[in-house]
């Protein structure tokens, strides 16, 4: 694959924001995100610096506030620390370090879905935008 490919899934997980699905469904976000994802982490292609740029996404197109944009910040607190840390590390060692750290991009949706899924079924994910 060219790198002009593994440049627009970048640019496609850059652009996604919570607030372009319904209800603002974290779980919609993550299904767009998963095949790009694992298309770069499988390619050796994986930035952790798009961990912060997703994170950051999350926190500026979500409005649901309260616990889960707690939650959020409090990872992008995480995030942002370490993610200088690897930035010159080798990628296998970088990945190993977040990893480790359970900062790793599908440990951080996971979590931040099944946070999402207990808010709902607990009627606690309210948007502003409920459409």
């Amino acid at each position: 694959m060219s790198s002009t490919h593994f440049e627009s899934l970048k640019q496609k997980i850059r652009q996604c924001k919570p607030s372009q699905f319904e209800h603002e469904s974290i779980e919609k976000f993550y299904e767009h995100l998963v095949n790009p994802l694992n298309d770069l982490i499988a390619s050796n292609e994986y930035d952790h610096s798009l961990t912060e740029v997703i994170l950051s996404n999350i926190a500026s197109g979500c409005s649901i506030g309260g616990v889960f944009s707690t939650e959020v910040i409090l990872l992008l607190l995480k995030v942002k620390p370490a993610v200088k840390l690897v930035k010159f590390m080798p990628r296998d060692q970088a990945d190993k370090h977040m990893e480790n750290e359970d900062l790793d991009i599908k440990t951080i949706l996971k979590t931040l879905v099944s946070s999402f899924n207990h808010m709902q079924v607990e009627g606690e994910w309210i948007p502003a935008n409920f459409s």
